[in-house]
This record gives C-alpha cells, structure tokens and sequence, in this order.
C-alpha cells in the first residue's frame, strides 16, 4: 500500500476497523455474519462508502485496486445480506412411508 493510502488508513482507522470486523466475521463464522444488525450492516455500508470516497480521489494505481476489493467485498455482502432476507419459509410436510420388498439374490 502506497505512502498516502497508509496515512488514510491511521487516520481513518474507525473506518477500517468497521471494515475489517465485516469481512473477518464473514471467514470466521458465515452464521454470525449472516445475522449482523442492521446497525452493524449500516455501519459496515458507511465505511464502504467513506474508504470508497478517499480511494476514488488517489491516483496510484494500488489505490484503485484497493478501490475495486472494496467495491467487489462490499456487493457481495449486500447480495447475501439480500438473498437472506428474501427467502421463503420452508413448509414442512410429512412423507409418504414406501413398503420395500425383500429382494431375490443371485
């Protein structure tokens, strides 16, 4: 990481920590992740927004794809985040018993 984005990082290290804690909990326990707050998910989405705004502005080529993990990282969150809210309930349903008949052998 270049000298500026390191500088952007201690100083925004709120940001970075909301960040990390996400993505640390995402290939820590796929569970907890899942079922974050909508506080913590708010939070995360603020963090994306502020490290995407302060990347976008560095000119380097390491900044950008910097700015590209954090775009990629955070779609993929929202569309699980999404996918988990819009899924259907199960019903369950009891099956059928099947009688199995004792077979010949050779």
């Amino acid at each position: 990481m270049n000298t500026k984005a390191k500088r952007y990082v201690k100083k925004n290290d709120k940001e970075w920590a909301d960040f990390n804690k996400v993505v640390r909990l995402y290939n820590s326990s796929t569970g907890k992740f899942l079922s974050l707050s909508d506080q913590e998910k708010e939070d995360f989405y603020s963090a994306v927004a502020s490290i995407n705004s302060k990347l976008s502005r560095m000119k380097k080529e390491e900044a950008q794809l910097w700015l590209k993990k954090v775009d990629v990282t955070e779609k993929i969150f929202s569309f699980l985040w999404q996918e988990r809210n819009i899924a259907e309930p199960v019903e369950l349903f009891e099956l059928p018993s099947v009688k199995v008949e004792p077979v010949m052998g050779r």
